[in-house]
């Protein structure tokens, strides 16, 4: 395993969970809500089926839809964070290096900018003379010199977009982690039949334990450390204790263990003759089998890329050149620009510098995406989202309301059958659908009165 993705970092603990009575060592018993469904021996059939499943969900849902009024939280104004506050927290932890570099460049300025003011009073006093001939060549030097400037803003600039190349890669490699998760759970519990050993159910668990297990292993921990999901994830029913300690005893990654868990759950119904919605003699069996197969892959490419994404940064000698040519730079543009420029030259300078090096730090920030910092992803927020929707898929799934929708419509025909058949006249279809027709004349006047001979018959 890569060193790169086993360190430590310290928690924010900004994961809600709940408490469970049972000590962790069983899924916690659902404790009753407004919003649920509760039935009895009295209460009618359709009450009885629309009622969500005792299932895992249910106490996730309690603690989750409690603290989110929608559960499509992605990208809502409200729960997204402030851009200047972000900007502010990102430059605050490197305000060391901004403080440092602007004061000597600022010095640096105002030192020039007086040794300009004192060529400039000498050349005054002694036209022709040594004071002039350096202001004319200083002059001159400084219009060659805006070049170095110029492929410095180029170099910075490619640099940036490197950098949030990475960010924005990390950001598309989680939201393909999200779609395909929630893919391969409508597939799972629209298509296993559990027949009482609720392959589905487990199927679901463990879509959510992969999400909170990619994220641990983003941020160099295990999914089991005390700054971890491990034991919310025990307390709202996803995991046993025992699952979860085999889980941090296993060597591997850890979504790599869940992921084999979801090929072994799909493995073993595809092996029972009733394992899945179609039996296993109908032709479209296997191709269910491939479909959900193919969506445990598309997960697994997909952390492998945040994987990639984690482990690979920027040379160390490529952000060493950038700060080599910054200092460079600003020590000696102060002495070709002072003369021209004056005493105007410590503000031009102090506020260059200052944006070139925010660029040099935000392009810093965003190299390492999965942290905990105020400019990288939410990934709190990402496995949440896959909680809550995944907890919503097997709510549906469960509830009959949704096949009766589907196998019965109330919609009236506003058409009849001969306005449906009066085509549009002077329209390409009705052009296409005349042409259509005459081909169509022309092959029945070609064809035998009989057949030549029987054809053979297909089941």
């Amino acid at each position: 395993m890569p060193t790169v993705l086993t360190g430590r970092m310290p928690s924010n603990g900004n994961m809600s969970t709940t408490t469970s009575s049972n000590g962790g060592d069983t899924p916690p018993s659902r404790s009753p809500k407004e919003h649920d469904v509760v039935t009895d021996g009295d209460a009618n059939d359709d009450h009885a089926d629309d009622s969500p499943p005792l299932l895992f969900h249910q106490s996730s849902v309690a603690c989750v839809l409690d603290d989110k009024v929608a559960l499509d939280v992605l990208g809502k104004p409200s729960l997204r964070r402030r851009l200047f506050g972000r900007f502010v927290v990102t430059f605050r932890r490197q305000k060391i290096f901004l403080f440092s570099s602007l004061v000597i460049v600022v010095m640096w300025s105002c030192a020039c900018a007086s040794f300009a003011e004192e060529l400039h009073e000498n050349a005054a006093t002694d036209p022709g003379g040594r004071a002039d001939t350096w202001l004319a060549w200083l002059e001159g030097a400084g219009g060659k010199f805006r070049l170095v400037g110029i492929l410095f803003i180029f170099a910075l600039v490619f640099r940036f977009n490197r950098c949030y190349d990475r960010w924005a890669m990390g950001r598309s490699t989680w939201g393909k982690i999200i779609s395909t998760s929630l893919d391969a759970t409508r597939m799972a519990n629209y298509w296993m039949v559990d027949e009482g050993e609720e392959f589905a159910d487990r199927f679901s668990r463990f879509v959510v334990v992969l999400a909170y297990a990619t994220k641990a292993l983003l941020r160099g921990h295990c999914l089991g450390d005390a700054n971890e999901d491990g034991e919310m994830l025990i307390e709202r029913g996803y995991l046993t204790r025992e699952e979860l300690d085999d889980i941090n005893e296993d060597d591997g990654w850890e979504p790599h263990y869940c992921l084999d868990m979801l090929s072994e759950l799909l493995i073993e119904v595809h092996y029972r003759p009733k394992g899945m919605m179609f039996d296993s003699n109908h032709k479209v069996h296997s191709q269910l089998f491939r479909a959900v197969d193919g969506a445990i892959t598309t997960l697994g490419g997909a952390i492998g890329d945040a994987i990639r994404i984690r482990a690979s940064g920027l040379p160390p000698t490529y952000d060493g050149v950038h700060h080599v040519i910054f200092y460079f730079y600003f020590i000696l543009a102060p002495i070709f620009f002072a003369p021209s420029v004056g005493w105007a030259l410590p503000t031009l300078i102090g506020f260059e510098s200052l944006i070139i090096m925010m660029i040099i730090v935000l392009g810093s920030e965003l190299i390492e995406p999965f942290g905990k910092d105020r400019v990288d992803l939410p990934l709190e927020l990402f496995c949440e989202t896959i909680e809550v929707q995944v907890s919503q898929i097997v709510r549906r799934s469960k509830r009959k309301a949704v096949k009766r929708f589907a196998q019965s419509s109330n919609v009236e025909k506003a058409i009849s059958e001969s306005e449906k058949e009066t085509p549009i006249r002077h329209s390409q279809s009705f052009r296409r659908g005349v042409a259509v027709d005459h081909k169509k004349k022309k092959k029945k006047k070609a064809l035998p009165q009989g057949p030549l001979r029987s054809s053979r018959s297909t089941t």
